[in-house]
């Protein structure tokens, strides 16, 4: 069976404290807050096998293929996935809560039956999170801000990606978050309705890498896009339907081919 094991910032294991424990430590406790604190409401959740508190090694060798996050873990919410905690996995689905805010690095890496995965509130996906995943289907949802180096790298399978964050931070040319990524002909992005800003470079490949490396889609819908960022889709050579209707500003090199 699957543990989830509170584990702080650090990595260390968050001692177990009922109810009871915590009320009675306020009672002594003349000084203490009628309110707990950020930081001790906030863990990082590590999906783990058999009790363990390794976070990668024990789920590895588990046969599980559907996971589902709860929201809580013994009263405290879960808020990240952490480094690693997927990564070689054989799982195909998860379902996260809301309050998951972070995915952290290399969180899905090299798990290569995962298959689809809607950000739904996270805020900040880190390096390499699902770098060399079967994804097929990817929504960016609308609270996302933040996408590290190599976060949807080699992912040879995706047919449909959505982006619902008007808030994502501009990129530089050397974060790669797309490349060797999707199939020619049967692959599209869509902008959601909310959405009137792509960011600089987010489907640029690296500088150092030839066109040929970039996003393999041939589709876009913009819908309400206004503004295309710099090399937002530089080498991207495989693209030939999308209409620029609403945009109004278009980014200096933002569809070149090299």
């Amino acid at each position: 069976a699957l543990v989830f094991t509170p584990i702080d910032k650090d990595g260390n294991i968050v001692e177990e404290k009922t109810k009871k424990d915590e009320n009675v430590a306020k009672a002594e406790d003349t000084s203490a807050e009628t309110e707990e604190t950020v930081d001790e409401k906030v863990i990082v959740a590590y999906m783990v096998g058999n009790g363990t508190t390794k976070n990668s090694n024990a789920i590895k060798k588990e046969n599980i293929r559907d996971v589902v996050i709860p929201a809580e873990y013994k009263g405290l919410p879960v808020v990240k996935i952490g480094q690693y905690a997927f990564a070689e996995s054989k799982i195909e689905n998860i379902t996260i809560p809301d309050c998951v805010k972070t995915i952290e690095n290399h969180a899905f890496y090299n798990a290569v039956r995962f298959n689809t995965f809607n950000t739904r509130s996270v805020e900040t996906i880190g390096e390499s999170a699902f770098d060399k995943t079967a994804i097929k289907d990817i929504t960016l949802g609308a609270g996302l801000k933040k996408i590290g180096n190599s976060a949807f790298a080699h992912n040879s399978f995706i047919e449909n990606l959505i982006v619902e964050s008007n808030q994502i931070e501009d990129l530089q040319a050397d974060n790669n978050v797309f490349a060797l990524t999707g199939r020619y002909g049967n692959c599209k992005i869509t902008f959601g309705d909310a959405v009137e800003r792509v960011p600089a470079y987010m489907f640029l490949p690296t500088s150092t890498m030839s066109i040929d490396t970039g996003f393999k889609f041939d589709t876009i819908e913009f819908n309400n896009v206004k503004e295309i960022g710099n090399c937002a889709f530089a080498g991207c050579s495989y693209l030939i339907n999308f209409n620029l209707d609403k945009v109004e500003k278009i980014g200096k090199s933002a569809f070149a081919l090299k």
